[in-house]
């Protein structure tokens, strides 16, 4: 017999389903996994996140699968995250981006890097933090060539640019520059504090006052070769007998004795302390009493720094300002 509550579509009775949209709803909720490295993926992505393959296509037996090696992408140096490029325009940002950003000090719609077959350049899209490419900050609407191997940063993410087939960044010309103006720079240091020595051995002298490490070429020792240290990371204040390490707010930290330093605190060393800047692990050696004796000597460029054994122990911080 038939129920005139249920048939009547009383609130006790359960709805009707149409079976053909729950299956329709249901499949748009599923994530798509790739054919080649078989990462799920968000409905909606045209692009596998992990290696790049247009997704819904296959592999057909017998068919090379893509080398992901040789497609153009922004990888992540702390994280190893990749971010795969694709021919054309690739927007950058916090929502809706091609390179999905989630740092807050990345604008919504940050910046834009396009690949053409000759070239490949980035444009900053008027963001907040602003966009460097190889430690230039570019202004709003300015576009710079992009080569391979260059450092990216939207905000305070940093990205290494990953192009192959567009090549490295050429030397700086030098056309027209007097031959006097092309020698390197000879500063008078003064009096030899110490010494900073590698794993490797070599050896970074230290001198009376502020001594300062970091990637850029402005340091006194210029760590260009490790990623995890900050463009001015630390500096090592060397006064009569004393030497203090302050670290000055970097992203990966400077660690003594196995601590992290708190960001503008002065921590003394002694002769023979370790210390890691990034992961550039470093002794410092103090010069024989009496020993010390003056130096020309032009700037430090650490470009093959020496690098911990051991992964960075300490996740990014808060962004710097």
């Amino acid at each position: 017999m038939l129920d005139p509550l249920a048939a009547a579509g009383s609130p006790g009775a359960p709805p009707a389903l149409d079976a053909g949209a729950y299956s329709e709803a249901t499949q748009q909720a599923i994530s798509i996994t790739c054919a080649v490295c078989q990462t799920p993926n968000p409905p909606g992505e045209r692009w596998c996140q992990d290696c790049g393959f247009l997704l819904g296509s296959t592999v057909s037996e017998g068919e090379a699968a893509p080398d992901t090696a040789a497609l153009p992408r922004l990888v992540a140096t702390d994280a190893g995250d990749a971010f795969f490029l694709n021919p054309g325009t690739n927007l950058v940002g916090r929502e809706g981006a091609d390179v999905l950003l989630t740092d807050p000090a990345v604008s919504r719609r940050h910046a834009q890097i396009v690949l053409e077959d000759a070239a490949a350049w980035v444009e900053d899209l008027g963001s907040t933090n602003g966009t460097e490419v190889a430690e230039r900050r570019l202004a709003a609407g300015e576009r710079a060539t992009l080569y391979d191997g260059d450092e990216v940063r939207f905000g305070s993410v940093t990205l290494t640019a990953l192009l192959p087939g567009y090549g490295p960044r050429p030397a700086e010309a030098t056309q027209g520059i007097a031959p006097e103006a092309l020698a390197e720079e000879v500063v008078d240091r003064g009096p030899v504090w110490g010494v900073l020595v590698g794993s490797d051995g070599t050896e970074y002298p230290l001198y009376e006052g502020v001594n300062t490490l970091g990637r850029r070429r402005q340091n006194q020792i210029v760590l260009s070769g490790d990623a995890y240290v900050s463009g001015q990371h630390a500096e090592i204040r060397c006064h009569a007998a004393d030497c203090f390490l302050v670290d000055l707010g970097s992203t990966n930290g400077t660690v003594v004795r196995g601590e992290r330093l708190v960001p503008h605190a002065p921590v003394l060393l002694s002769d023979g302390e370790g210390l890691r800047v990034g992961q550039t692990v470093l002794t410092l050696r103090y010069a024989p009493e009496g020993g010390a004796t003056a130096l020309s000597q032009p700037p430090i460029d650490t470009s093959s720094a020496p690098q911990a054994s051991t992964p960075d122990e300490f996740p990014a911080q808060e962004p710097q300002p």
